[in-house]
């Protein structure tokens, strides 16, 4: 909090006040997912103070529109996160989110409202109106919101039969909750992640017959040490492989667990009748993401994992997660798939560092995995922060656009390191005639 302090002096200037309570507002958030309540409370507090001074409802300073309205916004979201949903109610009802100029911001606030409301048997119904409101603001968040997932599938899971209702189902179906099955495929993380803590493997037969390992980010050593469970497993060998070849793997860190099942959440939960699902991973690294993929896809999914770096590839064979690992450039991956016996994909997922890539680069892969990709197939790619808006990952978002039908950007997770997010795309267009591979690029 140095940066809010040395603003105490300026906060005469009302975009130096502005930022202050931002810094304390986000001094709350860090507070309560540590669970500290009495720390958040204190900042939430300050920031409260400092937006009672302000002489409009919302400010302007950096587009954050910090004021009265923000701060209700703001202590609605800090309660749900802590898990209490009767003060965030109360608190929500004070709150005229349509004072923001901002839709996306509103849609956020609805959608910590319907968590709330869905957590209580009773305003279950009021709080999947909350969610379609919100959806109807932001469609593109609102489906690609993990946490709307989780609501949307526990509202699901309590319904009997069309006891759900149309909307419900409806909603379930635009955010890719599987018709069938949806029940096990929505449950499916938690309940292994809690018949697998640390110390015990995991002995369901993977892909392949091959029993899959205790995940790195379930190691039995060093369970508390934060630092790894903020990189999750193979992150020192991640980090050689980054000195040797820093354009090939575009980053010092790997995908932490929050990115990792954001980009995992979009497999299905069932393939098609007569065939498995086939999922690939492209730029995998030591495993980050792809013990993600094995925890989320069905038992008889079959999981491609390519890896350029033999290093690295090395390393997630030693894993054992049941995956067929290839050691490749991404660009042959139709010659991979017809290795494996398999026509095309049913979900590429991609940790590829694509603001690195040149203009042919980026459209020459985006193409090859549209063409490698099912009609109804899904590609999800992750982008840093810290590259948002460089030309190349402009670029990028709009080559996505060029080369897929629907292309919705995720929201920003903050508490990752670094922040990212996720890009979802459906709908692979036609391949142009005169896009080609190059594997010697």
């Amino acid at each position: 909090m140095a940066a809010a302090e040395n603003l105490t002096g300026q906060l005469d200037s009302g975009d130096a006040l502005q930022a202050c309570g931002m810094l304390h507002l986000s001094a709350a958030l860090a507070a309560d997912a540590q669970a500290n309540r009495a720390t958040a409370a204190t900042h939430l507090q300050e920031a409260s103070t400092l937006a009672a001074r302000m002489d409009t409802e919302v400010g302007t300073w950096a587009n954050l529109w910090f004021g009265p309205t923000n701060i209700g916004i703001w202590r609605t979201g800090l309660a749900v996160e802590l898990g209490e949903h009767g003060q965030a109610r109360e608190a929500a009802k004070t709150v005229h989110p349509e004072l923001l100029p901002y839709p996306a911001r509103q849609a956020e606030f609805w959608i910590e409202v319907g968590r709330a409301l869905v957590a209580e048997k009773k305003t279950r119904q009021e709080g999947l109106q909350v969610l379609l409101r919100a959806e109807r603001l932001a469609p593109q968040i609102v489906r690609n919101d993990l946490f709307v997932r989780e609501a949307v599938a526990d509202l699901l899971r309590r319904a009997r039969g069309d006891a759900g209702g149309r909307k419900l189902r409806g909603l379930a179906w635009r955010l890719g909750l599987a018709p069938i099955g949806w029940t096990r495929a929505a449950l499916r993380p938690v309940r292994r992640a809690w018949r697998h803590r640390p110390g015990e493997g995991d002995r369901r037969p993977a892909p392949g017959g091959v029993a899959v390992c205790p995940m790195a980010s379930y190691s039995g050593s060093h369970p508390q040490d934060p630092l790894r469970r903020t990189l999750g497993g193979g992150w020192s060998s991640f980090l050689a492989a980054a000195m040797r070849s820093p354009r090939d793997v575009g980053t010092l860190l790997p995908s932490g667990p929050e990115l990792a099942q954001r980009l995992a959440a979009v497999i299905p939960g069932a393939g098609q009748a007569g065939r498995p699902t086939v999922v690939v991973e492209v730029g995998a690294g030591a495993g980050a993401v792809t013990a993600a993929i094995v925890r989320e896809a069905d038992h008889d999914a079959v999981v491609i994992a390519i890896e350029k770096d033999p290093g690295l590839a090395h390393q997630l064979r030693s894993r054992e997660l049941g995956v067929r690992v290839v050691t490749a450039d991404a660009a042959t991956l139709a010659a991979i798939l017809a290795d494996h016996g398999v026509d095309c994909a049913d979900v590429i997922i991609s940790v590829l560092p694509w603001t690195l890539f040149n203009p042919r680069q980026q459209r020459e892969f985006l193409t090859i995995f549209a063409a490698a990709l099912a009609t109804d197939g899904v590609f999800t790619a992750a982008a840093y922060s810290w590259g948002y808006w460089t030309p190349a990952a402009r670029r990028f978002r709009q080559e996505l656009g060029r080369v897929f039908g629907e292309v919705l950007p995720t929201r920003t997770m903050w508490r990752h390191l670094p922040p990212a997010m996720t890009y979802v795309c459906r709908g692979p267009r036609a391949a142009d005639a005169d896009i080609t591979a190059d594997p010697s690029r």
